[in-house]
């Protein structure tokens, strides 16, 4: 009954607002991808439910049947073993489009059902920092907020809440919260972070055979990522200036994940016939980690399109960005005619990603703290290496905070359930990326992933366009697991 009461706080106060702010060659690639905005945040792969007891060459015939190489298994049995995924995300081969594909493998007699990812996006931001501190939902006394009076009792009763669980027998709560990630430095928060009591942190072993590596608190599925060009465009120029910028970088913080690939964003002005050389380093004058080239003719003229070009590719191995480290994505190039030059994407005078700065190199580096470079590193979560869910968007930590803030810590705001002291514990299960948005995949992965280790609740604090069956199956496995399932609704009026 009291679990029952908590979960219902919860849910109410999902509504209310935020509780807390806050080395290598370049070879041309076979993994180039070039699009034109709208860039990659669109579906890419196909979520494949199979019969009952199908075969390993069945599932291999599925593959070949749209030849695809990329194959995702999805939920129990991901990391392979007697008991193999029943869903698989099923990316088509290059030049097939998804609706084709889709055909292909329904035909297949083994395959149950067939639906395109969807994109869902996070609900509810924080815009209102003043009005937090007054926690009027927990308690209302008929306090003046902003020179409005309250009416008194129109709140969830919290203090009558944790009276009572003060003076019950009740377990904590593990509350996964799939999201943006937690800032795991914050006051209010650290003490009430759910840990992996079967993996050790920091060592790169999965030690539990689970399928994450080095997920001690929680994991990452989501992207690191700047995308903001919706300021009248912006863009850095490479290859142009006097003395002529050879380089351009944009930081980014280490999550201990590995990266799988890199969205980029470039133009181009006049006939540069020179590569532009993507790579990451350690320090700006450092010597490339992992690099790729892109070619002239794969950038497209600022005179053909009124957006630049997004261009993808991946490096290979993947590299692993170590949890906290700075490191830089650096655009270079040998051009040396400052009339034939790149330009790259940014957010044209807005400071748009708070873990970064973009900089340029004239001759010698200079800081531009107010423009940040448009780009996505793709972690590698497929094969469990996405790294820790640490937020940069400040969404996770928001939701987080209106369910477990510590209480009596002297500190910021109380939670709904932070009464008694250690009373929940904060499963951060990153599923967004950096702006909010996230694929039904790694939403599905983690619904498997904390019905499978331990949580009671799942908080699902984001939106999308349409069902998904392969969605409700990992919700009903939940359910059947006696997980409680919350979910955003209402905040588009609909």
């Amino acid at each position: 009954m009291i679990f029952r009461l908590t979960a219902a706080l919860l849910s109410l106060l999902l509504a209310f607002p935020a509780a807390i702010s806050t080395a290598a060659t370049n070879p041309p690639s076979a993994n180039l991808d070039i699009r034109t905005s709208p860039p990659p945040r669109q579906p890419r792969r196909l979520l494949v439910t199979y019969r009952p007891g199908v075969s390993a060459l069945n599932r291999e015939r599925t593959h070949s049947s749209v030849d695809s190489r990329n194959v995702q298994a999805i939920g129990p049995g991901r990391s392979g073993g007697p008991a193999r995924a029943a869903i698989e995300a099923i990316t088509p081969a290059p030049g097939l489009s998804l609706a084709t594909a889709a055909a292909k493998l329904r035909r297949q007699p083994h395959v149950a059902s067939v639906e395109l990812e969807q994109i869902y996006q996070s609900l509810a931001p924080v815009n209102d920092p003043g009005f937090s501190p007054n926690q009027w939902h927990l308690e209302n006394t008929g306090q003046v907020i902003q020179g409005t009076t309250g009416t008194a009792g129109a709140d969830v009763s919290a203090p009558e809440a944790w009276a009572r669980l003060a003076s019950s027998n009740v377990s904590s709560v593990t509350v996964a919260v799939l999201d943006t990630g937690v800032d795991f430095t914050h006051p209010d928060l650290s003490p009430n972070v759910w840990s992996h009591p079967g993996e050790t942190p920091n060592n790169g072993v999965d030690d539990d055979n689970n399928g994450y590596v080095d997920d001690s608190q929680g994991h990452n599925w989501g992207s690191l990522s700047q995308w903001d060009t919706g300021h009248g465009f912006g863009y850095a120029l490479l290859g142009k200036s006097s003395p002529l910028n050879s380089e351009i970088a944009q930081s980014f913080r280490g999550n201990g994940g590995r990266i799988a690939g890199i969205w980029v964003n470039l133009y181009k002005f006049g006939g540069p016939i020179q590569d532009v050389i993507v790579s990451v380093r350690s320090s700006l004058s450092g010597p490339d980690l992992a690099s790729f080239s892109v070619a002239p003719d794969d950038i497209v003229h600022h005179s053909q399109e009124k957006w630049a070009r997004w261009i993808f590719d991946t490096f290979s191995p993947p590299l692993t960005i170590a949890e906290g480290q700075t490191y830089y994505l650096v655009f270079s190039t040998d051009n040396d005619d400052p009339n034939h030059f790149y330009a790259v994407g940014d957010s044209n005078g807005v400071d748009a990603f708070s873990d970064g700065e973009l900089s340029v190199k004239g001759g010698t580096w200079a800081a531009s703290p107010a423009d940040d470079a448009a780009f996505e590193l793709i972690m590698d979560s497929d094969n469990g290496r996405g790294g820790r869910p640490r937020d940069d968007s400040g969404h996770g930590t928001h939701v987080s905070g209106l369910i477990g803030a510590a209480a009596n810590n002297g500190v910021g705001v109380a939670g709904v359930a932070s009464l008694p002291s250690k009373m929940v514990a904060i499963m951060p299960l990153r599923v967004l990326d950096t702006q909010g948005f996230g694929y039904t995949i790694d939403i599905i992965d983690a619904i498997y992933y904390a019905a499978d280790n331990g949580a009671d609740i799942i908080s699902m604090s984001f939106g999308g366009p349409g069902s998904s069956a392969a969605m409700q199956t990992a919700i009903d496995y939940a359910i059947a697991k006696d997980v409680t399932i919350l979910a955003a609704a209402g905040n588009n009026g609909n």
